[in-house]
């Protein structure tokens, strides 16, 4: 389910945008990371990723890209508990509150064209990723931050 069309379709909210970030303000959840910081950090890796540089990039600028996408992944979670909250209260109330219907299985053609289109990038990552990891020790973990 994409929880974002959910959103937009299901609460009437006096905020900007429907974003994550915008949301933030109603389910509650704060940042690990300011978002001022992570936009530079994030604009540093992408250009690194894209020139081929990747391997140049700083410890700090991985760690905050890490909490970046940390906190976008925990704050899916609170946007989805607080509209089962939402739900919940309405259902208790009486209401009939029907579930979304399932979307097609099938990717819509933006994906696809999307996916063709960054391909080349994964394959080379994929490529840089697996000669580190035999470069690695034994016993050791290889890891891949991907913004």
């Amino acid at each position: 389910m994409n929880l974002h069309t959910i959103t937009r379709h299901s609460v009437i909210a006096g905020i900007e945008s429907y974003s994550l970030k915008d949301l933030e303000k109603l389910h509650g959840y704060l940042r690990i990371r300011d978002l001022r910081l992570v936009a530079q950090k994030k604009i540093l890796f992408e250009g690194l990723l894209e020139s081929g540089y990747v391997d140049t990039v700083d410890e700090e600028t991985i760690a905050v890209v890490k909490d970046y996408n940390k906190d976008d992944c925990i704050s899916t979670k609170y946007l989805r508990d607080w509209l089962e909250e939402i739900r919940q209260k309405l259902v208790d109330e009486g209401r009939d509150v029907l579930r979304p219907v399932k979307e097609d299985e099938d990717p819509s053609e933006k994906i696809t064209e999307h996916q063709q289109r960054i391909q080349p990038l994964f394959n080379e990552l994929m490529k840089k990723h697996s000669t580190r990891k035999e470069k690695s020790q034994r016993g050791t973990t290889g890891k891949m931050v991907i913004g």
